[in-house]
């Protein structure tokens, strides 16, 4: 796509000219060269109509701008919306900073927020944890809001919330 700036590559392709839709098999590359974010499946699969992408098989997304890198078996992009969404288990890297588990997250690229509704664990490069259920993790002000929150620091301090804010620049709880 000489206009979006968007290379692939696979082993097999397939368009579906009346459905606006494009399959790829096999060893599947994406390069988006003006949003810097690349990634690897094993399978992909476009909607033009819609701008949406599923991609699925062994998928990583690295998003350089943001130093977002995700792995999950299956991951849908919305174009209109700069959304991602991990379908089942996923895990990421924030900034080389935070690493995350969960199930079912969203990347809200416009509002640099992750989020899920399931169990998640967040954990941070000195070791710190916490762990939450239905989370937000707005990324450039390092604050998680959550329901069920339990925060493990790296001295062995436990606390839980009901219901709160982490605030994990200035290792703060709100609840």
């Amino acid at each position: 796509d000489t206009i979006n700036k968007i290379q692939t590559e696979s082993d097999e392709a397939e368009y579906f000219n009346n459905e606006e839709r494009m399959k790829l098999f096999g060893n599947v590359l994406i390069n988006d060269s003006i949003n810097k974010i690349q990634t690897t499946s094993d399978e992909a699969e476009y909607f033009n109509n819609e701008e949406r992408m599923r991609l699925f098989g062994n998928v990583l997304i690295n998003d350089s701008i943001n130093k977002i890198q995700t792995k999950s078996e299956e991951v849908l992009y919305y174009k209109k919306q700069d959304l991602l969404e991990s379908v089942g288990e996923s895990e990421t890297i924030v900034k080389e900073k935070y690493f995350l588990k969960s199930k079912d997250m969203i990347f809200d690229r416009s509002l640099m927020e992750l989020s899920s509704d399931n169990y998640s664990k967040i954990r941070d490069n000195i070791g710190n944890s916490v762990e939450a259920n239905n989370f937000k993790f707005k990324i450039n002000k390092d604050l998680i809001y959550g329901k069920d929150i339990t925060v493990s620091d790296s001295s062995y301090n436990i606390y839980n919330l009901k219901s709160g804010v982490v605030d994990l620049k200035d290792s703060k709880l709100a609840g």
